[in-house]
């Protein structure tokens, strides 16, 4: 950061995520200091699918693990931390703790409309199950166009556990909403560039204690 290069405020609105064993998407509301449950049909545009970072949980530290957001796994490393410090640095399949409860997560930068009828810059992080199914549904969808819906939950079973993973669907828009979220994305793309790929990843204080907690098999790349 400097005079000719200020530190952009970050535009995020909201950071989302899922709660596999109630099968809700949630959100920590700051102000309320509570977590809010967003009902289905949850509509979402996607600005940019290509980041990764680390969650999940540190037994040994009583602790979330966090880290930064990267957008090459084969190049970028992540700097992996608890509210300890930092626990590793490294590429992902370097990743000791990945052994300790570390786990991957996408961070899905999402356009969401407000109260207003206006698009907003909104956070999606999918981890486990969510993640998942995010990953099956991209497979036969470009998520890159049209709406993204959560029609609604999928009841799985896993052993004795049960949990929740959304199900998904996708309507086309208008050409105004698709430039809308051009223009959102251009925000976006600025703030990211601007913060670079060695800042932690935000998570709003609370957002992490509704991470889904189911873990369905390792996530191929």
């Amino acid at each position: 950061m400097s005079r000719s290069n200020p530190k952009s405020a970050s535009p995020i609105s909201r950071y989302y995520s899922w709660k596999g064993s109630e099968g809700a998407l949630v959100y920590w509301d700051k102000s309320e200091e509570k977590e809010v449950i967003v009902e289905a049909p949850f509509k979402f545009l996607v600005l940019d699918n290509s980041y990764s970072t680390i969650a999940g949980w540190s037994d040994k530290d009583k602790a979330y693990y966090r880290s930064n957001e990267v957008n090459d796994l084969r190049t970028q490393e992540f700097v992996v931390r608890t509210s300890q410090g930092i626990k590793e640095t490294g590429l992902y399949s370097e990743l000791q703790v990945r052994n300790a409860g570390a786990r991957y997560a996408k961070s899905i930068y999402i356009a969401v409309e407000n109260a207003d009828g206006e698009l907003d810059i909104a956070n999606l992080k999918a981890t486990g199950a969510f993640l998942s199914a995010w990953i099956e549904f991209s497979k036969a969808t470009d998520v890159d166009t049209g709406q993204v819906v959560i029609t609604g939950t999928e009841e799985q079973k896993k052993g004795a556990t049960k949990y929740f993973i959304p199900t998904f669907d996708q309507s086309d828009i208008t050409d105004e909403l698709d430039q809308m979220a051009i223009e959102l994305d251009v925000v976006l793309q600025d703030y990211l560039k601007s913060r670079g790929s060695n800042v932690v990843s935000e998570v709003l204080a609370g957002a992490e204690d509704v991470s889904d907690d189911i873990e369905v098999g390792e996530i191929p790349f």
